[in-house]
């Protein structure tokens, strides 16, 4: 049998009814869920809010407590401190006393060994100039020795040379001994 439009209608209106009345419940339900959560967020916020209180009260009353010892302390120890900058301030002078005069002994002692040393440098040089012109001397000496030798030599060949009557036998006799005289000299000059 078909379902007639009086039964479909009648179905709606039932069916408009339990929605209105689910809806109902859901808000009803809603509001009371939200109402006991609104208690219990409350009392969350009032306990937080007292223990709070308590906390700031106790760390106000620690704090006047360690601020009375602070204060006591703190006053030990800024007259500790003035009384150790002043031993301070005269141990530190008698520290600069005590490095000026280190200071000093030290640069007198290096003002004597600059002094010494200097001595000793214009001593050395002097030694090593005497020395120095003494050699230079005797070199001089020996090449003015050398060198009127080597004329004197000379002129004494340039004169056998001249004498028509000696033979060659005598000559070449006469140039071994100058030869061999020259060596002899050249030697001595310088081994000396």
């Amino acid at each position: 049998m078909p379902a007639s439009p009086q039964v479909f209608q009648a179905w709606q209106a039932i069916s408009r009814r339990k929605n209105f009345h689910r809806t109902a419940l859901q808000q009803a339900l809603a509001k009371l869920t939200n109402t006991s959560l609104l208690l219990s967020f409350r009392a969350w916020k009032d306990t937080s809010r007292r223990r709070r209180q308590n906390r700031t009260a106790l760390q106000q009353a620690l704090t006047r407590l360690t601020n009375q010892t602070l204060f006591g302390a703190f006053t030990s120890w800024r007259e500790y401190a003035v009384e150790h900058a002043s031993h301070k301030a005269k141990i530190g002078t008698s520290l600069q006393r005590l490095t000026n005069r280190t200071l000093f002994a030290a640069f007198a002692t290096w003002r004597e060994w600059a002094s010494h040393k200097a001595e000793l440098q214009g001593k050395l040089q002097g030694a090593v100039g005497r020395l120095w012109h003494g050699q230079l001397a005797a070199a001089w000496q020996a090449w003015r020795e050398h060198a009127q030798y080597s004329i004197d030599v000379k002129a004494r060949m340039k004169v056998t040379m001249q004498i028509p009557c000696l033979n060659l036998t005598a000559i070449s006799i006469s140039g071994a001994m100058l030869a061999q005289e020259w060596l002899s000299v050249d030697r001595m000059h310088l081994l000396s």
